[in-house]
Formats: C-alpha cells, structure tokens, sequence
C-alpha cells in the first residue's frame, strides 16, 4: 500500500463512518509536511529536490482523496 493509497483508505473509512469530512493535515512536521520540505525532503526521485517536486506527494493524495469521497462541502 502506497502513502496516498493509506490516505485514501483512511478518508474512505471516516465517511463511511458518518463522518462529513475529512482534513488532509499538511504542516507541523507530520509525514506530508516532510515532503514539502527542503530540509527534511532530500529525496532524488520524483517526489524531491524542485519545489514542484516536493509538492507532488500532496498533490497527489488530495486530487485520490477527492476522487475517492467526493468534492469538500461547505458547512451549513
């Protein structure tokens, strides 16, 4: 199982729980934070070095969790 594949598993879960939603948490130090950065990132392949690089891995999992669940709802 991939990373998006595990977030996708995860989002998928929480709304067939009853969840209205899910938050891709991105900052802080977490995994997809260490992706973004230029410091904690020093990966050689497609997910490293050029800031559109290391922003793929991000990318990826929220376009595969919205494909996944749909797209956000506003609150009402």
């Amino acid at each position: 199982m991939s990373i998006v594949d595990g977030f996708v598993r995860a989002a998928t879960m929480a709304v067939d729980a009853g969840f209205d939603g899910v938050q891709i948490h991105a900052a802080h130090g977490y995994l997809l934070a260490q992706f973004l950065s230029p410091l904690a990132n020093t990966r050689t392949d497609r997910y490293g070095g050029s800031p559109t690089a290391r922003r793929r891995m991000l990318l990826d999992t929220v376009r595969a969790v919205r494909s996944a669940i749909g797209p956000p709802q506003h609150c009402r």
